[in-house]
């Protein structure tokens, strides 16, 4: 996860949301299915609740991969 908000420093707030996704709006509706059956999802709840917009991108972090472990130490 990448912050690309510039705010410093720690923030604690709390964000009201359904485990369940909505179901897909009514075509030509324009409205968000959540509205309608008063589930919200973790973004639109992040996006309505705090102001604050998540989207996906993709980009190069450092991966450490451990393949094997031995449970003793073998001698040098």
């Amino acid at each position: 996860m990448f912050d690309a908000t510039g705010l410093d420093g720690t923030w604690n707030f709390a964000v009201n949301f359904s485990p369940a996704p909505p179901a897909p709006p009514a075509p030509g509706s324009g409205d968000s299915a959540g509205d309608l059956t008063g589930t919200v999802t973790l973004s639109d709840a992040i996006r309505k609740q705090l102001g604050i917009r998540m989207e996906m991108q993709k980009q190069s972090v450092e991966v450490l991969v451990i393949d094997h472990l031995e449970r003793r130490p073998t001698e040098n």
